[in-house]
């Protein structure tokens, strides 16, 4: 009974580790993706399916733990609520933004879509750093 919370820990840690590589992984393939849109080449749906439901998927568990992950290390915040410390908002955003623009990329693009996207990308790294 004594390893039960020690069980409960790596098994959150390991949890969280699983959706970062998912989310990077995710990721790469939106850069791919991004990167054959300003080639002119149009992205599969098939690509953009799978990385708008890992996307979801990775916010889904993010909102569900309340971006919380239950650790022991003293180095991290303390969430006010729980006794558990938060240190994903940065993920978190970083799935919203990956989301605006996987939906901004399932939309045709048209004469200055590029131009546009450019800016909006832009201000989405604005607001990453903020946070």
């Amino acid at each position: 009974m004594a390893h039960l919370p020690i069980l409960i820990l790596s098994g959150a840690l390991v949890l969280a580790l699983v959706l970062v590589c998912v989310a990077l992984g995710a990721a790469h393939r939106a850069r791919a993706a991004a990167r054959r849109a300003e080639a002119g080449a149009r992205p599969a749906e098939a690509d953009l399916a799978y990385v708008r439901d890992v996307l979801l998927l990775a916010r889904r568990e993010f909102d569900f733990h309340g971006g919380c992950v239950a650790t022991d290390r003293p180095d991290l915040p303390l969430s006010p609520d729980t006794s558990w410390t938060v240190d994903f908002s940065r993920a978190r955003a970083a799935i919203d933004v990956a989301m605006d623009l996987l939906e901004r990329e399932a939309g045709s693009w048209q004469g200055d879509d590029l131009e546009r996207w450019d800016a909006d990308l832009s201000r989405y790294e604005d607001r990453l750093n903020a946070k």
